[in-house]
């Protein structure tokens, strides 16, 4: 493993854009060792688990990941723009009190439709669990919004730091549950705090530069910086939960139409390969940002460049995975997890497809931030979704089978993707 970072790193660095890099290399170093502690956690809970166990965990996650947004209204990405820490502080403040609010409105949404949100997801026997749900939006808030500020101080190892202590214990929350016949209870919690735990870490790396900024936190400023930013809540807020929402309909979908083992095969599939997602392209992703924030959109020509490049080193990185599923998903996820989870190995060898273009394109969307096109990734994720749904209804009324259903979903997400690619380069080209 290290000779093969060793080799990456010399390859990576090897051009203008080293910078850039050697960031996605810490944060790749860290998430790596946070994804190892979770693969090698889950070789014991799906074991200790079943598929029905993982199903009940997979619809947890969709649902935090749908709220997830609602929790800053997506000013935490408006923490990396602004050239003073002062306005950044008064930005990670208004977010606080916004996470706040939010976690209250959201459990009086549960209050009084609870009933019939859970029904209409087929998701009933997460209803008990909705405290949980909500102390993760609120924790998952507070971590966003000091995520986004670590990365705008291009404080990466802090980040890489708590991603290894997420996973750490929220894979022994799972464990010990499993072997303490906690059931599912357990399970979630363990997911919970993978989701939103850490905060604590970044609070002690920031303490002392957020302290010499609290003077200049005030109503007026805060206000402003709201009014500053408002294209994030306008239009980035309902952009990410298109996004997460388009991302969640496979399960949601599969558990209306194929039962809850199924969703708990899907939702071992899509975690297994979220690991290259996650180990390299969303810790390019954040790199990609800061470095690309710091160019700034007064210089389209180097943002071109710096964006071609992280591109073309992706698609090779995404070579290997995906070679590896397509040629050998399902006797490696029998191998690996056990004879039960065979039904997983096959839908991870379909949904490599669209895994090598989401590898390449979901880092570079964080230019159109930059370039404040809020509105045209808004555009991209309407299309997204109602494209998705309608695949998904269709794949119901035709009645396809679940390989049929996924393997047509990872084929238009490619496509997606693909297209989203062409419309990003011209949108910077269209600067010169």
């Amino acid at each position: 493993m290290k000779r093969y970072i060793d080799r990456l790193k010399s390859r990576l660095q090897g051009d203008g854009a080293a910078g850039v890099f050697r960031n996605m290399l810490i944060l790749a170093t860290g998430t790596t060792a946070s994804k190892a502690i979770g693969f090698l956690a889950s070789l014991v809970v799906t074991r200790l688990f079943t598929p029905e166990d993982f199903g009940a965990m997979s619809l947890f996650i969709a649902f935090t990941s749908l709220i997830a947004p609602l929790a800053t209204l997506c000013y935490s990405y408006a923490i990396p723009l602004p050239k003073s820490r002062c306005l950044a502080a008064n930005i990670i403040v208004m977010n606080f009190a916004i996470t706040a609010f939010m976690t209250m409105v959201t459990g009086l949404v549960f209050i009084f439709a609870g009933d019939i949100i859970f029904k209409a997801a087929n998701a009933d026997g997460l209803q008990p669990y909705i405290w949980l749900i909500l102390m993760t939006q609120f924790f998952g808030g507070i971590y966003e919004t000091l995520s986004s500020f670590a990365t705008r101080e291009r404080a990466f190892k802090p980040i890489a730091k708590t991603k290894m202590i997420q996973s750490f214990f929220g894979a022994l929350a799972k464990i010990v549950s499993g072997f303490s016949h906690f059931g599912v209870t357990g399970l979630l919690i363990g997911q919970a705090y993978s989701q939103a735990g850490g905060s604590f870490i970044y609070f002690k790396a920031f303490r002392e530069s957020l302290s010499k900024s609290i003077r200049s936190i005030n109503l007026k400023r805060v206000l402003k910086t709201a009014l500053l930013y408002r294209d994030f809540p306008m239009y980035r807020l309902p952009s990410q939960f298109l996004l997460t929402f388009s991302i969640q309909i496979p399960l949601l979908m599969t558990g209306k139409l194929f039962g809850m083992g199924t969703v708990g095969q899907l939702g071992l599939a899509t975690s297994v390969l979220s690991l290259p997602v996650i180990l390299f392209g969303v810790s390019a992703g954040q790199a990609y940002y800061a470095e690309a924030a710091r160019i700034g959109a007064h210089n389209p020509k180097e943002l071109y460049s710096l964006s071609k490049k992280v591109a073309g080193k992706l698609f090779l990185v995404s070579l290997l995975p995906f070679a590896v599923l397509q040629l050998a998903g399902e006797p490696l996820f029998v191998l690996v997890f056990g004879k039960a989870w065979h039904q997983s190995g096959t839908f991870a060898s379909m949904l490599s497809v669209s895994l090598l273009a989401q590898f390449v394109v979901v880092p570079i969307v964080n230019v159109l931030t930059v370039l404040g096109k809020q509105k045209m990734f808004l555009m991209f994720n309407i299309m997204r979704t109602l494209t998705i749904v309608g695949l998904f209804s269709a794949c119901g009324y035709l009645k396809l089978t679940a390989n049929e259903s996924i393997l047509a979903y990872s084929i238009l997400l490619a496509a997606n993707y693909g297209v989203m690619s062409l419309v990003i380069f011209r949108i910077i080209r269209s600067r010169f």
